[in-house]
């Protein structure tokens, strides 16, 4: 079984308003589709840009879709999360990171620019852990922003941009060699260094799947 959330926010009409995130999330959404034999039925997107209020990325819906995604899965399925939008952290308040700190998501700022109380924080999850093998990638280090650019006249993320044109390239390449080429794409235009970690050891030299 092959399931997909893709959540994508512009934060509009906030001073912490981005403008790729939500073609980024529909972008991959068409890309697992024709590239990778995902089936429609088998995603769930949320935009800030939704008419239908349950296609809105609240925290309730975005609880409820990460429910959905992990319920009923078994071993060898796979589970690809997509998020683009800000980030942040909240001071840990259960003691749980080694850093102090949980991550979050906001997904609804106010007009002065607080996103308090209208975050999904990691001190939500009920379980910490999972046996799963869970590989990440992210558009830059912990300490660096992930760019919102343009392409082509299209605004879009530009880690989202890289993956996507270097699968297209060769879909067939290892996990570092993907890495390597996403890398060299983003390189001379920005000052982000994407990153690839996983849950459990990986041998990096194996063909990526998705």
């Amino acid at each position: 079984m092959e399931v997909n959330l893709k959540i994508g926010i512009n934060y509009r009409g906030t001073p912490q308003e981005l403008h790729g995130c939500i073609n980024d999330a529909k972008n991959v959404q068409q890309f697992l589709i024709n590239n990778w034999n995902y089936k429609a039925e088998d995603i769930v997107l949320l935009t800030d840009d939704a008419t239908n209020p349950r296609q809105i990325p609240t925290r309730q819906n975005i609880i409820e879709a990460m429910h959905w995604l992990v319920n009923g899965a078994h071993p060898h399925d796979s589970l690809f999360f997509h998020y683009s939008g800000h980030g942040g952290q909240v001071k840990d308040k259960d003691g749980d990171e080694l850093d102090g700190f949980d991550e979050n998501l906001p997904y609804r700022y106010h007009t002065d620019g607080r996103a308090k109380g209208s975050q999904v924080t990691a001190s939500h999850r009920k379980e910490k852990s999972t046996p799963a093998d869970v590989i990440s990638w992210s558009g830059c280090k912990d300490s660096q922003t992930s760019a919102d650019t343009w392409e082509a006249g299209v605004a879009t993320g530009a880690m989202s941009f890289a993956f996507m044109s270097c699968l297209r390239t060769n879909p067939h390449q290892s996990y570092q060699d993907l890495l390597r080429s996403i890398r060299n794409i983003l390189h001379d235009r920005y000052s982000q260094k994407p990153q690839l970690s996983s849950s459990h050891p990986i041998d990096t030299g194996l063909q990526f799947i998705m």
